[in-house]
């Protein structure tokens, strides 16, 4: 048998494939490096999972989505597939038994963030356990023309140098041309095999509505929901006056972004995942990587930063293959809002020469020093700019873009850690202070090495080992600090940035002027294109199509601009019949068969209110 078949039906238990995916699992098992543009809920992964499992070695998944790495990893588990996951904060030793695992074989699919791949210590041990694909998720970040561009996936081409004889298979559901040529030059595939299904997405229904109470008019529209539902909104504070907003109209909802701690966010999404309650009213920060395929409808009530962001967040709906409505409520400042939006995070050169020193006062860093690390404080810098922190945030995100500075939040930094006493002393130690004998014991056993070298410490980890909340491992190390046993350098509590080249002189950047004008030029263009799409005449659908360059397409049908052009279709050559005779409702439905008779049934009835025609004592309609 086809062991791509054998395995799609065996393990996975699917009859065939879904279009493009044998091809491109065929393409990647003859050594090809391969780009894949899916629609949302195209089934990206069995891209690679079933040529992963025909292939000998490892499949190493690069992905953003930590959501998406635990289901997938956990999904793959329950079919008896060995898959690891490194999250932030996995020791070394955790490191090195996952690649060795990989090595023999026990592990088949590993799962990493693409910050991972700048330990050069990591991708050194990677390239020797045995990788045979190399599988990009969301490959639209790896362009910096792409909406969601992240500098750390340009490590995936240095991993890639390393390994070029493993082939590459970039997957997403979101690039337009200019994004698609961009990341063929980004990861170094140029001769790349390149799939292409078209994002027309035949069960979703696209409908735009000029609203001054979204919430009232979503209320309306949601309460005739058979599922779950999203509603998109832009701040942490609609999220949640919205959420209220809803539950008192009789729609409970839940609010979720990214203020919440992540226990909180991972319990409310959980409850929308039980649909108690049903609707998600979300910035965001909520639907990369969820899997979820009765999502019925999803709202936004503003207008959405790229048409990107827009088509993944409305694809969100209906993977299950049945009908879903996708729904924007705008009012009649949503364009001002969205340009104001916009020009928050637009920065002019001496703003960034502003941004650039007051960055180096921050750090003390002098013109000549660089590639060392300090805190970062947004707040402050705001303070000290006097700008709002949107724009502070957008200026580091593209100084980020440029390369010049790398930023790292502190949650996802480890602590270091070396012990001073080992062998006899050690127990000695362990026999005067039993209450660290749990602790130091734990470190001894599974860090080797751990008194010659500074080891790579997660308090999270050693909590849930020892029953304890991480703050109090960070004590009991702290104690054992003071005590002379052992040296503790805590994760730093804010962000950190790290600074990529030496500070250049007054006046200079690490990146030439014409970089800035054409980032602005392409948050300009991408406005712009928003504005267009939700202004302009024609098929929603048709008109989204053509901005990801697709120009074989017809309209939809189903949009709200279609069933209106529809309806003003019907109503003509109703109205051109009526002028030549009177007819009742059932004389005309025996004229035109197979006319839909509840539709033929309501435009008669509109007809009468808004005086297209009118009806005689005998039921007769007539103009």
């Amino acid at each position: 048998m086809d062991p791509l078949i054998h395995v799609l039906q065996e393990v996975w238990g699917f009859p065939k494939f879904r279009p493009l995916q044998r091809e491109i699992a065929e393409s990647v098992l003859a050594g090809k490096s391969t780009v894949a543009l899916l629609p949302t809920g195209g089934g990206k992964s069995l891209c690679f999972q079933v040529p992963g499992l025909v292939l000998p070695g490892l499949t190493l998944v690069v992905s953003p989505l930590i959501s998406l790495m635990n289901d997938q990893v956990e999904r793959l588990h329950s079919l008896g597939i060995g898959a690891a996951t490194l999250p932030a904060g996995t020791t070394d030793s955790g490191i090195n038994t996952a690649l060795a695992q990989a090595k023999q074989g026990l592990i088949r699919f590993l799962y990493v963030s693409p910050e991972r791949l700048a330990s050069g210590n990591f991708v050194d041990k990677l390239t020797r356990a045995g990788v045979s694909l190399i599988a990009v998720d969301e490959a639209h970040c790896v362009s910096q023309w792409g909406h969601d561009f992240r500098p750390s996936f340009l490590k995936i081409r240095l991993l890639m140098e390393l390994l070029p004889q493993v082939p590459v298979l970039a997957l997403t559901a979101s690039a337009t041309p200019q994004v698609l040529e961009d990341i063929c030059l980004q990861l170094g595939i140029a001769n790349a095999s390149v799939f292409r299904q078209s994002f027309f997405r035949p069960n979703l229904i696209l409908e735009v509505q000029t609203s001054e109470r979204p919430d009232a008019d979503a209320a309306l529209l949601l309460q005739k929901s058979k599922g779950a539902n999203i509603v998109y909104v832009r701040s942490r504070k609609q999220a949640e006056s919205g959420a209220s907003s809803l539950s008192r109209l009789g729609v409970p909802a839940v609010a979720y972004h990214a203020g919440y701690a992540a226990a909180d966010r991972s319990i409310r999404q959980r409850q929308w995942m039980d649909e108690n309650p049903p609707t998600m009213v979300a910035t965001t920060a909520f639907g990369m990587g969820i899997d979820k395929g009765n999502v019925r409808t999803v709202v936004h009530w503003d207008m959405p930063e790229s048409l990107e962001a827009y088509y993944q967040e409305v694809g969100r709906g209906g993977r299950d293959g049945e009908p879903a409505v996708a729904a924007s409520f705008f009012s009649s400042g949503s364009v001002q809002s969205l340009r104001r939006r916009a020009q928050a995070q637009e920065i002019q050169w001496e703003e960034a020469l502003a941004f650039y020193r007051t960055l180096a006062s921050q750090g003390q860093v002098a013109v000549g020093q660089g590639h060392l690390a300090h805190a970062f404080d947004a707040e402050r810098a705001a303070k000290l700019l006097n700008w709002p922190l949107a724009k502070v945030l957008a200026a580091g995100a593209f100084f980020e873009r440029m390369a010049a500075f790398t930023f790292s939040d502190g949650w996802d930094r480890t602590s270091k850690v070396r012990l001073l006493k080992m062998g006899s002393s050690l127990l000695d130690a362990m026999d005067d202070l039993p209450w660290a004998e749990p602790l130091l014991s734990h470190l001894a056993r599974h860090y080797p090495g751990i008194a010659q070298v500074d080891q790579s410490i997660s308090t999270r980890d050693l909590g849930r080992w020892l029953n304890m909340q991480a703050a109090q491992v960070e004590g009991l190390l702290q104690k054992l600090h003071n005590l002379n046993l052992l040296e503790f350098h805590p994760a730093p509590g804010r962000a950190q940035i790290h600074w990529n080249h030496y500070r250049e002189s007054e006046g200079h950047l690490p990146f030439p002027r014409a970089n800035l004008e054409a980032w602005l030029a392409r948050l300009r263009e991408k406005r712009e294109a928003v504005e267009r799409y939700f202004a302009a005449d024609g098929c929603r659908f048709e008109n989204l199509l053509h901005y990801f360059g697709e120009t074989e397409t017809s309209p939809c049908g189903q949009c709200d601009r279609c069933k209106t052009k529809s309806e003003r279709s019907t109503r003509s050559v109703l109205k051109r019949r009526l002028s030549l005779s009177p007819a009742t409702a059932q004389s005309l439905v025996e004229e035109w068969e197979g006319v839909d008779h509840e539709h033929l049934a309501a435009l008669l009835r509109q007809g009468i209110t808004e005086g297209w025609w009118k009806r005689n004592n005998r039921g007769e309609y007539y103009c």
